[in-house]
């Protein structure tokens, strides 16, 4: 995210959020919320959200959440993961209220064909006790072994980890996004320039149509686009 250092007030600054996967669209959310101007720039936004014809990888991903069943027990990307489920749980609530149309699905259930993966599976039960994870009996995976191909020799089952429907999750922010004014542009972000001499809007977008946006902050979320925005700077 890149911001100015003027102490300003929320209402009167103007964020664009470029990219409406995931990051870009819970980004806008968070955003939002905290009462900041905000703009959701894509190409995309107003298309049918879909996973037979993604226009993003969150469309076409499965939408698997799995903080607790992760092999490590500490350093940043255990610390991240485990954020992230209790951030997900928090949001939930404030995206879906009634959780009528999004809920986390679990139980979250990993499955081993090679002695060397099981292994590694009795280690990660044996250090996430605490965390809702355990190996599953005999008599499950003679269950499993009677519908896959393969030989399974044993597997894992996290009760707190799970699934969002990405679909269902997308869908439900974009209402979230409505209720909360944010305003959605559709078009393809050519460009984006300093402007260090002035002291509001510091940054213009540069869009296909050629408009321009000016704007306090940009957010880039735009995957792998997002460093061809950022090389020319």
């Amino acid at each position: 995210m890149v911001m100015n250092n003027q102490k300003t007030q929320k209402t009167e600054l103007e964020i664009s959020v470029i990219g409406s996967g995931i990051a870009g669209i819970t980004t806008a959310f968070c955003l939002g919320k905290k009462g900041y101007k905000v703009n959701l720039i894509d190409p995309q936004i107003n298309s049918a959200i879909n996973n037979l014809n993604p226009g993003n990888g969150t469309q076409a991903a499965l939408g698997v959440l799995m903080g607790n069943i992760y092999k490590r027990s500490k350093g940043r990307a255990f610390l991240l993961r485990n954020k992230s489920m209790k951030l997900w749980k928090e949001w939930l609530k404030e995206i879906d209220p009634s959780q009528s149309n999004i809920k986390l699905e679990k139980p979250l259930i990993k499955l081993a064909n090679t002695e060397k993966e099981y292994h590694s599976m009795i280690e990660i039960s044996k250090n996430k006790k605490d965390y809702g994870v355990e190996l599953i009996d005999k008599k499950t995976i003679e269950f499993w072994n009677s519908i896959f191909e393969k030989k399974l020799i044993g597997g894992l089952i996290s009760h707190e980890d799970g699934r969002l429907n990405p679909i269902h999750l997308m869908e439900s922010l974009i209402q979230s996004l409505n209720k909360l004014k944010v305003d959605k542009i559709e078009d393809h972000v050519i460009k984006i320039n300093r402007n260090p001499k002035s002291y509001k809007n510091k940054w213009t977008i540069y869009l296909e149509n050629n408009n321009c946006i000016y704007q306090d902050y940009i957010v880039i979320c735009s995957a792998i686009n997002s460093q061809k925005l950022l090389n020319p700077l």
